[in-house]
């Protein structure tokens, strides 16, 4: 130990220790310095978390880039623009079918309705019509979709009868 450090060291226990920078009234758990710290600290957190979740609500509720491009070009073409995210809609369809039955008797057509009809989990129901456009009811029925143009598919709805699928 030189001169000076030791003279510096030899000071502070002559005065019963207390020559350090920082008293000990700061030091106390309960001290306000403490307290105000702490309250800017977590305050500091709070704004932080509070501004990544308004930005995560931002960027969840916002149209995604591909679909504003497809919605734009069919507004160009003049094809009906699908529903916008997150609104409500039905989606209905209808498709022909012929079960090769003697007399056309296997002929008539499934009208399908999808909702919500947007992403995400959809319910499908379909009301057969016979030839003479009467309500049929069939033994079984099952419902696939298909995307040849964008390779996807086919994806089964596994529907089931509830009085009528």
């Amino acid at each position: 130990m030189d001169g000076a450090s030791g003279a510096a060291w030899g000071a502070g226990l002559s005065d019963g220790g207390n020559s350090s920078t920082v008293s000990e009234a700061t030091q106390e758990e309960g001290s306000p310095s403490l307290r105000r710290r702490l309250r800017r600290s977590v305050a500091v957190e709070t704004l932080i978390a509070v501004a990544v979740l308004a930005l995560t609500v931002s960027l969840t509720s916002t149209e995604p880039g591909r679909t504003a491009k497809q919605n734009a070009a069919a507004s160009v073409s003049g094809a009906p623009a699908p529903p916008p995210a997150g609104s409500f809609g039905l989606v209905s369809f209808t498709v022909p079918f012929d079960t090769g039955a003697p007399n056309g008797t296997g002929r008539g057509k499934v009208e399908i309705n999808v909702s919500p009809g947007r992403t995400g989990r959809n319910e499908p129901q379909a009301v057969v019509f016979g030839p003479d456009d009467g309500i049929v009811t069939v033994p079984e029925m099952r419902i696939t979709f298909t995307s040849t143009a964008k390779n996807i598919g086919p994806l089964d709805t596994k529907i089931k009868n509830a009085g009528g699928y």
